[in-house]
C-alpha cells in the first residue's frame, strides 16, 4: 500500500530584526485555509538557521518554502539551502520573495532548489502544494517557475482576495514592551521608482487597496483578542498620492476603528513626503501616528528631478513641518549618492541638511536591486561592481566616487555611528507610543526636551561627519588607501556618537522608570540602512575616544541642570505615582492595561530632572572600547528568542555572527566567526564548505580593494 503523503509544509526565512513576517503569515494562512499544515520557521542568526537545517532534514514534508525578499538575505539563505541538502534533505524546495522573483533564471540553474514561485505567492503557492500531494506535473503551473520552465509568468497584485485572509498569528511580539502586530493595506505602489526592487517585481501593474472598514475589522479584532495595542502598517504607500484623498481614507479609518471601541492606540506607517497636508497631518494624529518613515529622498532641486518626483524641496520641507505637528518620532531618508551623482550635486545634498527639522536625518546611498530599471541603467553603461547578490557602483566623477568610496566604508567602519540613528528612533518611538497610549503620567516634558537635545546631537553629527568627509575627499588622493587615510576621522565620528549613544541608554531608562513599563523589544521596526542591528555585525568599541564636546548650532537648546525644569504656564503635568508605587517594581508587561488611563490632572505644579536625569552640555560623555563593547551587547542583546516549535536557537544570540574572508578579487575564502568565544564553538566546517559553495561566485570588489572581510552592514526590512 502506497504510503499517504504529508501535508506539512514549512516556510522559512531569516530574521534577523526578529519581526514578524507578514508575507510567510498571508501564505500560511491561505495553505490552511486550503487543508494543508504550514508551519512558520524564522531564524535570526546563521547558528539558529544551522540549528533549523538539522531539524527539517528529518522532518517529513509536503515542501519547504524559502522566503529571499534581497540580495542581503540570499547570502545567508542559499547557504542554508545547500546546507539542507548536504544533510540528506530530500523534500521539494521552493523559493519565493522580491529577490528570486527577479534572480530566477540564475538561482534555478546554481542551485539545488526544485521550483521558484515567481511574484505574489499564495495563489501560487497552493497550486504547487495541491499538485505535489497529487503527483500531478508542475511545470505547467501558472506562477511556479522550474528547470523545465523557467520563465514561468509572475503573479502580481491583481488577485484581492489575498489581502482579504487574515494572516496566521502567534502571541503578538513586544516593541519596546507594547504587543505590536504588522498590518498590510495595499499591494503595489504608484510611484515606479526606477531603483525600487518591489516595481520591478510587479512590472507596473496598478495598486490594489482595501477598504477602510476592512482594515478597521482587522485592528479591532487584534486590538480585542489579541491585546495588541501598535500597529505597524508595513505599506510602501498605505495613503492615497491625493492629498485629498488621503485625509478622506484616514478620517473613514480613524470613524471605523473608534466606532470599534479601538482606542487608545498606537500606529507606524511610511508615506510619502508629497502626500502630506494640513488635513492628512490632522487625521494622522487622529490616527494615533507615533513612528513614521517621511520620504523626504532629497534635500535640493536637482535630486528630487534626478528621482522624477514631479515636485521641489519646498513640498518636502512642507512635509516635514507638518509631521512635527503629528507628535510622532519620525526619520527622513536622503538619497545622498546616486550612480550619476556628481560631487556638486552631493555638496548640494550635504547643505540642504543644514535646515533644523525635528526628525531623524538618515542619508543613504542608493542601493542597487537586480531587475530594476536603475540596475539595466548602470548595466548597460558597464559600471556594474559585485553581484551576483549583492551588487554596487560608484559615481563616473572623481570626487564624487572618493566621497562614495568613504561614506561607504564609514557605515561598516563606524559601528556605533552606523546604529545611532536606528536607536534613536526606537526610543523616540517607544516614547511616542507610550505617550499616545497614555501610559506616560510623568517626566512627559523631561522626556521631550531629551528627546529635542538628542535629534540635535544626532544631525549636528550627521551634518558635521558628512562636511568632514566632503572635505577628506577632496583632499584625498585617488590611490590613497581609504581605510588608513580616514581611521582618525571615523574614530572622532564613533567616539562622538558613542557619547549620544550613551545619553540615549539613559533617555530610555528614564522613560521605563516614568511609564513603569518593562521596555523590552522582541523586534526592531526600524525600516532603513542603519538598521541598529548593524552594531552587531561588526566589532563594537573601536572608535571610542574622549571627545570635548559635539558640534552643534549655536541655538540648539542643549539642555542642562538648571533648565532642565518646566515653568506653571508650559506644562500641567503632575505626578501621579506615589512612593509606594515607586517601590513596587514594574508591573508584569503581558498585555499593557490602556483602559481608563487618560491623564486628568489639570495641575501647575512644575515637573523637574530628579538626580541622574541631566544631560550633560560642556561635554558628550563617551566610552572606552571594552564599555562600548559591554554597553552595546546589554542595549542589543535579546534577552529571549522567538523562533520555531523546536526551539531553534537560543537566549542571547546575535542577528549576524559570522563574516566572510575575501582574498584580493573580493571573492570568499573563509567564514568568520566574530563571536566565536560565545562558548559555542565554531561553525561546522559542513556549513563552512556550504557557504564557499553556495556563494563561489559572489564578489566584494567595493570591499577587496580596502580591507579583506566583508561583514553584513545594514538589515534591510519589508
Amino acid at each position: 500500500m502506497e504510503k499517504k503523503k504529508s501535508k506539512r509544509v514549512f516556510l522559512v526565512t531569516n530574521s534577523p530584526n526578529g519581526a514578524e513576517n507578514l508575507s510567510l503569515q498571508y501564505l500560511a494562512a491561505t495553505l490552511n485555509n486550503t487543508g494543508f499544515r504550514p508551519e512558520i520557521c524564522l531564524f535570526r542568526n546563521v547558528r539558529q538557521g544551522i540549528t533549523l537545517a538539522n531539524r527539517l532534514a528529518k522532518c517529513t514534508c509536503l515542501f519547504i518554502g524559502v522566503s529571499i525578499p534581497s540580495g542581503e538575505s540570499a547570502l545567508q539563505l542559499l547557504p542554508f539551502i545547500h546546507y539542507l541538502r548536504k544533510l540528506g534533505c530530500k523534500a521539494h524546495i521552493c523559493v519565493g520573495g522580491v529577490f528570486a522573483t527577479l534572480a530566477k533564471a540564475r538561482l534555478l540553474t546554481k542551485h539545488p532548489i526544485d521550483s521558484l514561485v515567481s511574484g505574489d505567492g499564495e495563489a501560487a503557492a497552493c497550486e504547487l502544494a495541491r499538485s505535489l500531494y497529487s503527483g500531478v506535473d508542475i511545470d505547467s503551473l501558472t506562477g511556479v517557475a522550474t528547470a523545465g520552465n523557467p520563465t514561468a509568468r509572475t503573479m502580481t497584485a491583481g488577485c484581492a482576495e489575498a489581502l482579504e485572509t487574515r494572516p496566521k498569528r502567534d502571541t503578538p511580539p513586544k516593541y519596546m514592551g507594547i504587543p505590536s502586530a504588522k498590518i498590510c493595506g495595499s499591494r503595489g505602489c504608484h510611484g515606479h521608482c526606477s531603483y525600487c526592487g518591489l516595481a520591478a517585481m510587479r512590472q507596473q501593474q496598478s495598486i490594489v487597496r482595501r477598504s477602510a472598514s476592512s482594515i478597521a475589522r482587522e485592528m479591532s479584532d487584534l486590538y480585542h483578542e489579541k491585546k495588541v495595542r501598535f500597529f505597524h502598517f508595513i505599506d510602501e504607500n498605505l495613503l492615497p498620492p491625493s492629498s485629498d484623498d488621503a485625509a478622506v481614507f484616514l478620517n473613514a479609518l480613524c470613524d471605523a476603528l473608534d466606532a470599534a471601541d479601538v482606542a487608545p492606540r498606537a500606529v507606524s506607517l511610511m508615506m510619502r513626503a508629497d502626500v502630506m497636508s494640513v488635513d492628512v497631518a490632522t487625521g494622522l494624529k487622529r490616527l494615533g501616528l507615533s513612528r513614521s518613515l517621511l520620504g523626504v529622498e532629497s534635500g535640493s532641486e536637482t535630486g528630487l528631478k534626478r528621482m522624477h518626483r514631479g515636485y521641489g524641496k519646498e513640498i518636502s520641507q512642507e512635509a516635514v513641518r507638518l509631521m512635527e505637528t503629528t507628535g510622532a518620532a519620525y526619520h527622513y531618508n536622503v538619497l545622498l549618492v546616486h550612480p550619476d551623482s556628481t560631487a556638486a550635486e552631493i555638496k548640494e545634498e550635504i547643505d540642504s541638511l543644514n535646515i533644523p527639522h525635528g526628525g531623524l536625518v538618515d542619508p543613504q546611498m542608493v542601493q542597487l536591486y537586480e531587475g530594476t530599471e536603475l540596475f539595466k541603467q548602470v548595466q548597460t553603461a558597464g559600471r556594474l561592481l559585485g553581484g551576483p547578490y549583492v551588487w554596487h557602483y560608484w559615481p563616473r566623477e572623481t570626487h564624487a566616487r572618493r566621497f562614495a568610496e568613504m561614506f561607504y566604508l564609514l557605515r561598516g567602519n563606524c559601528p556605533v555611528f552606523s546604529a545611532l540613528t536606528g536607536f534613536l528612533y526606537d526610543v523616540f518611538g517607544a516614547l511616542a507610543v507610550h505617550d499616545r497610549l497614555n501610559l506616560l503620567r510623568r517626566k512627559k516634558t523631561v522626556l521631550r526636551q531629551l528627546k529635542q537635545t538628542l535629534i540635535r546631537g544626532h544631525n549636528d553629527l550627521w551634518r558635521w561627519a558628512l562636511a568632514s568627509l566632503w572635505d577628506a575627499s577632496a583632499e584625498l588622493a585617488l590611490t590613497g588607501n581609504l581605510l588608513y587615510t580616514t581611521k582618525e576621522l571615523f574614530s572622532e565620528i564613533d567616539g562622538r556618537a558613542s557619547g549620544i549613544l550613551q545619553q540615549a541608554i539613559h533617555t530610555r531608562d528614564i522613560l521605563e522608570k516614568a511609564s513603569h513599563h518593562n521596555l523590552y523589544s522582541d523586534v526592531f521596526y526600524f525600516s532603513g540602512s542603519a538598521a541598529a542591528a548593524a552594531l552587531l555585525s561588526v566589532c563594537v568599541g573601536s572608535g571610542c575616544q574622549r571627545v570635548d564636546s559635539i558640534p552643534q548650532d549655536s541655538e540648539s537648546g542643549i539642555i542642562n541642570d538648571d533648565t532642565a525644569t518646566t515653568s506653571s504656564t508650559e506644562e500641567t503635568e503632575h505626578e501621579t505615582v506615589d512612593a509606594q508605587e515607586e517601590d513596587s517594581g514594574r508591573p508584569d508587561t503581558a498585555a499593557p492595561d490602556t483602559t481608563d488611563t487618560t491623564d486628568t490632572t489639570d495641575t501647575t505644579e512644575s515637573e523637574t530632572v530628579d538626580s541622574g536625569d541631566e544631560v550633560e552640555t560642556d561635554t558628550w560623555a563617551v566610552c572606552s572600547p571594552n564599555e562600548a563593547i559591554q554597553e552595546t551587547d546589554s542595549l542589543f542583546r535579546l534577552d529571549e528568542v522567538r523562533t520555531c516549535s523546536d526551539g531553534c536557537g537560543s537566549a542571547g544570540e546575535y542577528p549576524w555572527a559570522c563574516g566572510f574572508e575575501l582574498d584580493e578579487d573580493g571573492y570568499i575564502v573563509g567564514v568568520l566567526n566574530i563571536y566565536a568565544d560565545d562558548g559555542i564553538g565554531p561553525l561546522p566546517d559542513a556549513y563552512v564548505d556550504c557557504v564557499l559553495e553556495a556563494l563561489a561566485d559572489q564578489q566584494f570588489p567595493c570591499i577587496a580593494e580596502h580591507q579583506p572581510v566583508w561583514q553584513s552592514p545594514a538589515i534591510y526590512l519589508e
